[in-house]
């Protein structure tokens, strides 16, 4: 790309505009500045800079750095795993401060600071009534929206982080647990041999104590992991089904309905947020125990599901529906789908005053 890029940045900065016309309502996005990746040379970079119209250039990276983030099957390697070496960690911030102007770059990120921002608006905490939210947060679980730990914060959440590969047990000053996403796939030995923790989650649930989890987290909570080998890890057991790794993902946007009273609100509301995982239920299981295969295992798993309800009726990004979801055993819920607090305007005072209930009944 050369030229051309000044008719993408143009493109970008009236896109606003653009929707407007089209009976989309929207600001025109406001650009500090344009950055260009990838640069060859000197003049790639003059011809490059002279393409832009009305957008400031604050400068570019070069090409030659070989500079990569690896990855795997759910995007990045996580930053929990430490996957770039501090080497070219060095190298890429020299290029920023030779190339890039840093000056220009952190003026524009100053401009409208103390100005009203949209969240000021949310509660404030209030400290007398606070509660403690253990997270579980290691190199298996680090998939959260940020703004769902925001969010529970203003609501008066102090958040303490647990790791269920390396802890022994849930925090004792915890009052409710919120398990996240994440890769427990590549570390379901490592947790399946944590077993103090593993019977720390159990008993926490069938305590009935406030317990979410998302995508990897309802993995844990599966009766056992079957990694991409077929081997399979035994987890925490709250829910009397199986996780299995599969080849393709399933991915997109999902819209939920609440059809009864959880930890995320009241029978009747909406939500949305998005799912992306390798792994299923394993359905094998399921149906065995439900057309009454005698054996052992599927009878105790026809027994456990008659306690486990499935509460959320789900949409797709089109609208069309998906079937249900949310496994809901005692106070625990649990979901392939990451569901994102902003998205109803009470939902985290309503997951505060679940868990206060809980705590003090």
């Amino acid at each position: 790309m050369a030229e051309s890029a000044g008719a993408v940045v143009k493109g970008f900065s009236e896109f606003g505009i653009r929707n407007a016309e089209c009976g989309v309502k929207g600001e025109n996005p406001k650009f500090a500045g344009v950055i260009f990746n990838r640069v060859a040379s000197e003049n790639h970079y003059k011809r490059l800079k002279e393409s832009v119209i009305n957008v400031p250039v604050l400068g570019y990276l070069p090409r030659d750095l070989n500079f990569e983030i690896p990855h795997r099957h759910l995007g990045l390697t996580i930053a929990e795993e430490n996957p770039i070496a501090f080497a070219s960690l060095d190298k890429l911030a020299d290029a920023v401060m030779t190339h890039i102007d840093i000056d220009t770059l952190y003026k524009s990120g100053n401009q409208g600071i103390d100005e009203k921002h949209p969240h000021q608006d949310r509660c404030i905490r209030i400290p007398h009534s606070a509660f403690r939210i253990a997270v579980a947060y290691d190199k298996a679980f680090s998939f959260y929206y940020e703004d769902n730990l925001d969010l529970l914060r203003d609501a008066g959440a102090e958040i303490i982080r647990f790791s269920p590969l390396s802890d022994p047990a849930i925090p004792d000053a915890a009052d409710a647990v919120y398990i996240g996403g994440g890769y427990p796939e590549f570390h379901a030995s490592a947790l399946s041999r944590n077993t103090s923790m593993l019977g720390s989650v159990s008993a926490w649930a069938d305590a009935g104590k406030p317990l979410y989890a998302e995508c990897g987290g309802l993995m844990y909570l599966s009766q056992g992991i079957r990694d991409f080998d077929n081997t399979l890890f035994a987890m925490a057991g709250v829910f009397p089904f199986e996780t299995r790794m599969m080849k393709k993902p399933r991915l997109g946007y999902r819209e939920i309905v609440l059809n009864e009273d959880c930890i995320l609100g009241i029978r009747g509301e909406k939500y949305r947020g998005h799912e992306f995982h390798y792994s299923e239920i394993d359905e094998i299981q399921l149906q065995n125990a439900d057309c009454g295969m005698r054996n052992e295992k599927t009878e105790r798993t026809a027994h456990a599901m008659r306690a486990v309800l499935e509460i959320y009726s789900v949409r797709d990004s089109h609208g069309r529906e998906t079937g249900t979801e949310g496994y809901r055993f005692r106070n625990t819920l649990a979901s392939y789908i990451h569901v994102h607090f902003g998205s109803s305007s009470h939902m985290a005072q309503q997951f505060a005053a679940f868990v206060k209930g809980e705590r003090t009944a």
